[in-house]
């Protein structure tokens, strides 16, 4: 089962105690660009997992597990778009 899940709330942590302190070995820890001040995500076999970005006071956390984007593809792209989106309206 896929699942597309997006929340937003206030900034209150660093952004890396969003993810398990001992990522296993097959999951990477990426740092999101172009999107707000400052971002992480997971990448699991290629594919992105959970994504975490600040943009001044608040914090946008999702998930897209299982929906099968990989970085660079259009897939991606489309997501980024809605993530910009999201983030132009946080003030």
């Amino acid at each position: 089962m896929a699942y597309f899940d997006i929340n937003i709330h206030k900034y209150r942590q660093e952004l890396r105690s969003y993810f398990s302190k001992d990522l296993p070995t097959h999951v990477k820890l990426e740092k999101v660009t172009g999107l707000g001040e400052e971002g992480l995500m997971t990448l699991t076999e290629g594919s992105l997992g959970v994504i975490v970005i600040r943009k001044g006071d608040w914090v946008l956390q999702s998930a897209v597990t299982f929906l099968d984007i990989e970085p660079g593809s259009q897939k991606h792209k489309v997501l980024w778009d809605i993530y910009r989106s999201i983030l132009e309206t946080l003030k």
